[in-house]
């Protein structure tokens, strides 16, 4: 799957609009974080992009420049050889030794950062990954395709588990059985996280009341998982009749993601699941409502609360005591936590073309973990699904 010359300049042309609109003092920029190499070129590899003001980019690859000539439609692709041949890149791009360099310092190492700024000889770091987030929040049409696509192998996942879900099959098993289809159907397999300090994989396999154990992790869901060395997911717990199974996915489709979650009961599920999955559909359909170009984050987040406050189900809404996280929503496309967040406090406006994944769960220690999850898009009327799996939830 390889990006059209149009859609790479298109990005790079939006990436220098922000800057000038935003009166960020930087002359040239730096990209070095893999996710946003794959944004700005349209393959991953071990290097640099540099964008000035003007003229095209400069890919500067410490390997695989064969390979790169191949996949991305950037014209200029040449081998850095040495670390200080950045300095000359960077001078063919500004045409003088710059004053001003833009990096993405959110996801920077001190190392890194203090390698990168021996480097430039008293040229200032000016941080960028403000503009850099904000052009990757609103995707192109080839980027929804991908994550139609994504939301295809979702679909295909929650037909293969209303297929074999049954009593006595253990959480691990029935986990490994949907990855095991979902690689089979083209999910690459790797979830892209910008924050260094939270780790994914496929999804959350839930069942029963021990899907309530809270995780390290800043999500509603946790489970106990296989291991201390990665305290989250799935366990080799048998599920159980009359009891909820929560299947979260998260898809990879050509570097694009699509998360979804739906939910299962083997019998009569526990009432208060009941009752707070009714909820969690009523929250959604509010959210399609809300979700309006020029709200923001922080007052959508308040609009789903107020309603939520209104009911005995509050003490459960994602989460229950300290473990409860503030947010709802967060901003999904090549990682899992892009802008914008339907969260506390958040000033980021809505616009359209921005992509959401809307979770509103409900935790009942002992009982059980319940609530759907759909990746929006959002346009001028409001938030439309981007998945086409079944929302009610399924009796088996």
């Amino acid at each position: 799957m390889l990006f059209e010359t149009a859609e790479i300049e298109r990005r790079i042309e939006g990436f220098r609009r922000l800057l000038k609109d935003e009166s960020v003092p930087c002359e040239v920029t730096v990209i070095h974080h893999l996710a946003d190499v794959f944004y700005f070129s349209g393959t991953i590899q071990d290097g640099f992009i540099i964008i000035g003001s003007e003229g095209d980019p400069l890919f500067a690859l410490k390997r695989n420049v064969d390979r790169a000539k191949k996949e991305t439609p950037l014209k200029s692709v040449e081998p850095l050889r040495r670390s200080g041949d950045l300095r000359d890149f960077l001078l063919r791009a500004c045409g003088q030794p710059p004053r001003s360099v833009g990096m993405a310092l959110d996801v920077m190492s001190v190392l890194e950062y203090e390698k990168i700024r021996r480097l430039l000889k008293g040229a200032e770091i000016v941080d960028v990954s403000s503009c850099i987030r904000k052009v990757r929040s609103k995707k192109s049409g080839e980027e929804l395709e991908l994550m139609r696509g994504a939301a295809r192998i979702g679909h295909w996942v929650y037909e293969k588990a209303r297929e074999i879900i049954a009593p006595g099959m253990d959480e691990w098993q029935l986990s490994a059985t949907l990855e095991y289809e979902a690689r089979l159907k083209g999910n690459l397999g790797i979830i892209r996280v910008r924050n260094r300090r939270l780790e994914m994989y496929f999804g959350h396999i839930l069942s029963g009341g021990e899907a309530s154990l809270p995780s390290y992790g800043d999500f509603p869901t946790g489970g106990a998982g296989v291991s201390p060395a990665f305290s989250q997911g799935s366990t080799s717990r048998k599920i159980g009749s009359n009891e909820v199974v929560s299947i979260d996915t998260m898809i990879n489709n050509h570097g694009y993601l699509n998360d979804q979650t739906r939910n299962f009961s083997l019998g009569k599920p526990p009432d208060i699941l009941r009752r707070a999955f009714d909820l969690s559909l009523e929250l959604h359909e509010l959210f399609r409502r809300k979700a309006l170009p020029g709200t923001t984050g922080g007052g959508l987040y308040d609009e789903i609360m107020k309603r939520v406050s209104a009911t005995d189900l509050a003490p459960y809404f994602m989460g229950y005591g300290q473990n409860r996280v503030v947010f709802i929503g967060h901003g999904i496309g090549i990682e899992v936590d892009e802008v914008p967040f339907i969260a506390r406090n958040q000033k980021t406006v809505i616009e359209a073309g921005m992509t959401v994944a809307f979770e509103p769960k409900f935790v009942v220690p002992g009982v059980g973990v319940v609530g759907i999850e759909n990746t929006y898009l959002i346009n001028d009327h409001g938030a439309v699904s981007m998945n086409i799996s079944p929302e009610e939830l399924v009796v088996l």
